[in-house]
């Protein structure tokens, strides 16, 4: 048991001596803030359009921290249609950024927004210092605009000369400026000076139009007097009298008006209701001419799309027989063609046969001729000479044919 508590007692104090060392040794950080003049404390103030702002870089470093933080660079990023960088008297800016106590410069560059601070003296303030813009005169309502340090990284000085990077700002430094519009708050003004006019005027109209109960109750109170004589009371009576006269005719005139306001709306109605009972009777007879013009214009279509079905079947069948008579033709001439080639081929055929049958015939004459010459050799001489005299002449015959 005991060595539990033992164990559980340095644990708690090895917690505490990191808690203490993490809190001795922790990181600086940068803070950024706006404001209508060159100091941190914050009164109530509205910035309007030509009014300056004041950016204000404040570093949160921890005194006890050995490294402290003698450099800050970085980004500005702001929407240039509502902001503007103020120059002293057109020259390298002058004063801007302004430095805060212990710190020995700082400059801003309008091409690229980068920005730097730096110092050599180890008791500087916390407050870095002020980069000075001015609202554009041109805006004429109430907006809220943007300002943000990007890409931030802290220094910490090695030696007079020499700066070494302590660590970077992560993630944006941003910053929500909002301007307000004089023409917006002038706008509210009057609204509210004219709203309380118009309560004014509405209890002075409603204490005209209350009824004249104080005057009863004067009179009830004069009553009570004792010093009150018999003619006051004779005229208290008869104005009693006249106001009750005077409410019943107000009341015979309302009466009045309100009947003859009914008989009005009645008539007004009646007539309403006449003229729209003749514009139904009108759309009807448009309807019904309508509807004629319709039933007319669908028979005439029927009538029509039969007409073309019957000359569509007629065509037809004239078609089917034009293409019947042109087969026909088609096959004569056909036919007619193939006689002709026949023919053709035929006389072809006869020509070429023409000279084969006269060769068969020579060949049929010379085999005559030599049974002929064979039978007459048996015979003599003499018939020798005449036969080939014979075979002469039938030589030449056959030549000549």
């Amino acid at each position: 048991m005991k060595k539990y508590v033992k164990k559980s007692i340095l644990c708690c104090l090895f917690v505490a001596l990191i808690l203490f060392v993490s809190c001795i040794s922790r990181a600086a950080t940068l803070n950024i803030d706006y404001n209508n003049k060159e100091d941190l404390e914050k009164d109530n103030f509205k910035l309007y359009a030509g009014d300056e702002v004041f950016i204000s870089f404040c570093l949160d470093d921890n005194d006890g921290n050995p490294d402290k933080i003698m450099a800050i660079y970085g980004k500005v990023e702001y929407d240039s249609d509502v902001l503007e960088l103020v120059k002293v008297d057109g020259k390298d800016y002058g004063d801007n950024p302004k430095v805060g106590d212990g710190w020995l410069a700082g400059s801003i560059n309008e091409k690229d927004n980068t920005f730097f601070f730096y110092t050599l003296d180890d008791k500087r303030s916390d407050n870095v210092g002020f980069i000075k813009f001015r609202v554009k005169s041109d805006i004429d309502r109430s907006t809220e605009t943007l300002f943000s340090a990007k890409d931030v990284t802290l220094y910490k000085k090695v030696n007079n000369s020499n700066y070494e990077e302590s660590s970077t700002v992560e993630g944006n430094l941003d910053l929500k400026i909002k301007i307000n519009s004089k023409k917006g708050e002038m706008i509210t003004i009057a609204t509210f000076i004219a709203v309380i006019v118009a309560i004014v005027i509405c209890i002075l109209i409603y204490r005209r139009c209350m009824p004249d109960g104080k005057n009863d109750k004067v009179v009830d109170t004069d009553s009570n007097n004792p010093q009150n004589n018999g003619e006051d009371n004779k005229k208290e009576v008869e104005l009693k009298e006249k106001n009750v006269e005077e409410k019943d005719v107000t009341d015979k005139e309302d009466s009045v008006t309100e009947h003859t306001k009914k008989q009005q709306n009645l008539t007004n109605k009646k007539e309403d209701i006449e003229e729209k009972l003749k514009k139904l009777t009108i759309a009807k007879e448009k309807l019904e001419k309508a509807t004629g013009k319709i039933e007319k214009s669908e028979n005439e279509k029927v009538e029509s799309d039969k007409e073309h079905e019957e000359n569509g079947k007629q065509r037809t069948v004239k078609e089917k027989e034009d293409i019947k008579e042109t087969k026909n033709q088609k096959e004569e001439k056909e036919k007619e063609k193939s006689k002709k080639e026949e023919n053709k081929k035929e006389q072809k055929k006869s020509k070429q046969e023409e000279p084969e049958k006269k060769v068969e015939e020579n060949v049929v004459v010379q085999k005559e001729d030599e049974k002929t010459t064979k039978k007459t050799a048996t015979k003599g001489k003499s018939s020798n000479g005449s036969s080939k005299g014979n075979t002469k002449k039938s030589s030449a015959k056959k030549s000549k044919k």
